[in-house]
């Protein structure tokens, strides 16, 4: 079993539809890459979405992490083309910045720097739609960021 290779979307895009306010833009956070939003109102294990695409292209980049030092468990679940394909809950976190990748990033993210991650996934391909929803622990407002990275083919 190879490593796969996947031709180049034909433009990075912003989403079509956001359930959230975009942070920050490509190359605008401190040299992050994608896009990142706040995750709006969440109410305590309710996944609530935030990304919504209706289209065909490559997601290369799904992460979420924490505002703040509030004691959460943070989920992050990805359907592609009507079957969810991804759906992971976060360890306790306890620190502002603390979160994980779920595709196109190897380490863990953490206040104190980043750890070594087994469980992310390649770059996914959708042909005709992509959602990805949030939850937390807690019922709370903007506590939750989430960073990606997609085009369009």
């Amino acid at each position: 079993m190879g490593f796969r290779t996947y031709p180049k979307p034909s433009r990075e895009i912003a989403p079509t539809s956001l359930n959230a306010t975009v942070r920050h833009a490509y190359g605008i956070s401190s040299g992050s890459l994608g896009m990142e939003l706040a995750s709006g109102a969440l109410t305590a294990d309710v996944y609530s979405e935030i990304l919504s695409i209706t289209s065909a292209g490559w997601l290369r980049l799904a992460g979420v992490w924490s505002q703040d030092a509030t004691l959460r468990y943070i989920s992050l679940k990805i359907n592609i083309d009507g079957n969810d394909v991804y759906d992971q809950i976060s360890g306790g976190i306890s620190s502002s910045g603390e979160g994980f990748f779920a595709v196109g990033h190897t380490y863990k993210q953490q206040a104190s720097g980043y750890t070594p991650q087994s469980n992310v996934l390649e770059k996914f391909r959708f042909n005709k739609s992509l959602s990805i929803s949030v939850k937390s622990s807690l019922t709370e407002t903007n506590k939750v960021n989430f960073r990606y990275l997609l085009g369009l083919s």
